[in-house]
């Protein structure tokens, strides 16, 4: 029982008129606010003394995302309307009623650094849902005025309460301008980024203490028009994680599988 919660928090681990550009170069994040549909889909196997284990959870999200000037900057606002969830793991999926109302707001640079943010619950207060971290920004890191074929990177450090861990997540993502594309008649430029993140952290289940540890993988393709309008992104996950219980001598190996796609709800 001990170590399914733990894989169970593991698993949750697992969506301004800004300068002119020239032509033919990325412009910068504008004003826009539009609801997403985030469906994901992820495949887990555990090998737990000796018993190896195999499941999959599928999860959909309706998100209200804004945009919006802020003095000379920008302003993010994203709120989770509905969710479901459902898995064939051995343990049940959370209750994700606390879930529905969380909203991220954040301080946004032009480019799409986050400066600042918090996440609330449906009440306005700040939350200590185990949903919480995972409410944080889905767009892409800019570099304003890149061409065709540009490359930039970009690192994130994000640190939240999965189950009864403290987790940390350090990514670095390298950025290419992929080429330009067309999505429902708007004309829009294709960005991928591959990221690498280290996933550390320690938790205490039932007075048991236990750490994580693992690596994360991952290409993302964003779609964002040029104008500078969010409209929609795909990614493709694989994860490589150990839980170490070490008053009882077990270490359980996690391999993950994820894919999620993020579109514009018409």
């Amino acid at each position: 029982m001990f170590a399914q919660s733990v894989t169970r928090a593991v698993v949750a681990l697992s969506i301004l008129a800004g300068p002119v550009a020239a032509q033919g170069t990325l412009a910068a994040y504008s004003p826009a606010a539009a609801k997403f549909r985030l469906t994901s889909t992820q495949k887990t196997s555990q090998t737990m003394m000796g018993q190896s284990q195999e499941f999959e959870t599928t999860s959909n999200q309706l998100l209200s995302l804004a945009v919006a000037k802020a003095g000379e900057a920008l302003s993010l606002t994203m709120t989770l309307d509905s969710a479901t969830a459902s898995t064939t793991a051995p343990t049940p999926m959370p209750d994700l009623s606390e879930a529905i109302g969380l909203k991220f707001v954040g301080a946004m640079t032009l480019d799409g650094k986050i400066n600042s943010s918090q996440v609330t619950d449906r009440t306005g207060a700040p939350s200590t849902s185990q949903f919480a971290a995972n409410m944080k920004s889905i767009l892409p890191r800019l570099r304003i005025g890149a061409a065709k074929g540009g490359t930039w990177v970009d690192s994130i450090t994000t640190t939240g309460k999965q189950g009864e861990a403290d987790v940390t997540a350090e990514s670095v993502l390298n950025f290419t301008l992929e080429g330009d594309t067309v999505v429902a008649g708007t004309t829009a430029w294709k960005i991928v980024s591959i990221s690498a993140t280290k996933v550390t952290g320690k938790g205490n289940r039932m007075g048991t203490d236990y750490t994580i540890a693992g690596d994360v993988k991952g290409t993302t393709t964003s779609v964002v028009s040029t104008a500078g309008a969010f409209l929609g992104q795909f990614s493709d996950t694989d994860s490589n994680l150990t839980v170490n219980v070490e008053s009882a001598g077990m270490s359980i190996p996690i391999v993950q599988h994820s894919t999620a796609k993020v579109e514009r709800v018409p």
